[in-house]
């Protein structure tokens, strides 16, 4: 019960006119003002001014503490919670994959957006297995060397938390694939902190448009994966050739890399969990999507890019030269200075690796001469558009070698062997892959072609 008599200001209706006393039954019977709609602020801030002065100093305690209170409550709900919570609107669209029911994020287990925090060190691979009409599988889960080669990659400069192998393979296969398997294969069970997780691939869209493509699906399942958890997405022939820590430190929610134009590719780029444009792209490709190749995929990240960085101090991409993650191409002789096998040149050293403790001065080499060799040093991952050696024959550039084979990589008379040279070596030093000697020296039988 109030001590002193209140009076009720009303801003609605003549400044002046005040509302009847409330006492200690605390009646509501209120008479709005029946002025004009306009108020004199001079006037009202008068009439607060009296009616603060009349409130004694344990009214305006209490007053001062619901004020603090209701401050706290809107400062926690406009942080990171509505991000989280937007991942889980009633109008929200489903999100795929599927995660295991042990393992299924909520509310309350989903990482959270900060962007204070620094894009966390998990990988991420998506892999479809083929399957006929009635969705049965149409072969058995087989990983070729070129494939290993990407996971084993991420895995020894990365030094992930987890990698997340996203698949709709069944688990009875793939159980077969760990015992049965190739020596490829069954290596790839062997790759430390290596997790399964079963995916569903999307073949028709909430607005009810087919999507016929693998690509198209898995270009669904990977956005929401890195909307949800983010990390760093591979496709599996993208080889990383060293650790992305200071890109995951930088502070950008995303990290991405053009190809050719000024267009983001999508093979392989860094995000924060939950962070706005991801959300976005997650959600947009479902609006967006008609068929088209890129269109909900690489173009619409792009626009994304582009509409969020006009946003003051934004932070949301950090967005890299081609060499970063995307080097070559797949149109015209771009696969050439990949693949190409050169002959062998004795005399040829590769650039001396360089320490801190080394003097600039004598070290640097201005003049150097590569000849046929690309300076791997300006990239962080090889995208290797492996798919479009099938799709041209172009075998042929591997000449005895026959095909993407461990000699092949371990003779470096390719751009891409002497890019990939150190992950293999490093398999085979740790016996983390151990070959018949036949399969280090050309020609070997190749088991890509």
């Amino acid at each position: 019960m109030f001590r002193n008599e209140m009076k009720q200001t009303y801003l609605s209706g003549n400044a002046d006119e005040e509302g009847p006393r409330m006492n200690g039954n605390a009646h509501h019977d209120y008479e709005m003002g029946n002025g004009t709609d306009s108020f004199n602020l001079q006037k009202n801030n008068r009439s607060i001014t009296r009616l603060t002065s009349r409130l004694s100093p344990r009214i305006r305690v209490l007053l001062g503490l619901i004020g603090v209170f209701t401050l706290i409550t809107f400062l926690r709900g406009s942080g990171n919670g509505n991000h989280e919570q937007e991942m889980f609107d009633s109008d929200a669209p489903a999100w795929d994959p599927a995660l295991p029911e042990s393992a299924r994020w909520s509310l309350t287990n989903t990482p959270s957006y900060s962007p204070k925090k620094d894009i966390p060190n998990i990988a991420h691979f998506v892999r479809q297995i083929n399957r006929d009409k009635d969705y049965t599988p149409k072969a058995p889960f087989k990983v070729e060397f070129r494939h290993l080669l990407s996971y084993y990659s991420c895995h020894h400069y990365l030094n992930p938390d987890r990698i997340y192998f996203w698949t709709d393979t069944p688990r009875e296969m793939l159980e077969d694939a760990r015992v049965n398997g190739d020596i490829y294969t069954r290596a790839l069970f062997r790759i430390p902190n290596l997790e399964f997780r079963p995916a569903i691939f999307p073949n028709v869209t909430a607005k009810g448009v087919k999507i016929d493509q693998y690509a198209h699906r898995s270009d669904f399942v990977r956005t929401r994966v890195m909307a949800k958890m983010g990390g760093q997405y591979l496709d599996d022939d993208a080889w990383v050739l060293r650790d992305l820590k200071p890109l995951r430190q930088s502070g950008f929610d995303n990290i991405f890399s053009l190809d050719e134009g000024a267009r983001i590719a999508q093979a392989a780029w860094l995000s924060k969990p939950m962070n706005p444009l991801m959300l976005a792209f997650a959600r947009l490709q479902e609006v967006v999507f008609n068929g088209e190749w890129l269109r909900a995929s690489n173009d619409l990240v792009t626009a994304l890019m582009v509409h969020f960085s006009r946003l003051p101090g934004d932070r949301s991409s950090l967005v890299l030269e081609k060499d970063a993650f995307f080097p070559g191409y797949w149109i015209g002789d771009e696969l050439n200075m990949y693949y190409e096998v050169h002959d062998h040149d004795p005399n040829f050293q590769e650039p001396v690796e360089v320490r801190t403790d080394q003097n600039v001065l004598e070290t640097f080499q201005y003049d150097f001469n590569w000849g046929w060799r690309r300076d791997w040093r300006r990239t962080w991952i090889i995208h290797g558009f492996s798919n479009e050696l099938r799709a041209r024959n172009a075998f042929w550039m591997f000449k005895e070698f026959k095909g993407f084979t461990p000699a092949y990589i371990l003779s470096r008379r390719s751009n891409i062997g002497r890019a990939l040279y150190p992950a293999l070596r490093h398999m085979l030093d740790t016996g983390f892959l151990e070959l018949e000697a036949k399969d280090l020296v050309a020609p070997p039988s190749s088991l890509d072609h």
